[in-house]
């Protein structure tokens, strides 16, 4: 299925790509209205990439097996509910709440590339296959990302939510 892995992983790699000019400060002091209008481009993104990503796992077998699948859909679930989140909080003027949630989706973006390197690190220190390191690594890419963002996000919290 082409077309699936292509919409996903298309929508993916742009809104990985132009994400963190929406973490500027500068942009959305001097640009607010660019900031929006990326902000939109990035919601669409996100819910293509997010949307054929799970339809891949529905039309698709999972290689590396149920840790895969089980890592594509838990995580696949968090990263559109993060996007829905942030939606609603910026919609609800809870500025500080919408940046918390955009962290969250974008370091579950970059989880797929943080599980290309914990793969390469499994695969020189395990005797375990590619396809037997696939899903484990998709879970601990995932988690490590996760992990950063909440550190990131709650030693910035006091300071983002003092400076309003």
């Amino acid at each position: 299925h082409p077309l699936i892995a292509g919409l996903h992983m298309y929508a993916g790699i742009l809104f990985l790509i132009l994400a963190p000019l929406q973490f500027s400060k500068k942009l959305r002091a001097n640009h607010i209205s660019m900031h929006r209008i990326l902000g939109r481009i990035l919601m669409v993104c996100a819910l293509i990439s997010g949307l054929y990503g799970i339809a891949a796992l529905v039309a698709l077998p999972a290689f590396g097996g149920l840790a895969t699948e089980t890592s594509g859909w838990f995580f696949g679930c968090i990263f559109l509910f993060s996007i829905a989140r942030a939606f609603w909080c910026i919609k609800n003027k809870k500025i500080a709440s919408h940046r918390e949630w955009m962290i969250r989706a974008f370091a579950l973006g970059l989880g797929v590339g943080t599980q290309r390197l914990v793969l390469a690190i499994l695969m020189m220190t395990t005797s375990y296959g590619f396809e037997q390191n696939f899903g484990p690594a998709l879970w601990l890419g995932f988690a490590i990302n996760m992990i950063i963002a909440e550190f990131w996000i709650n030693i910035t919290r006091s300071q983002t939510r003092s400076s309003k």
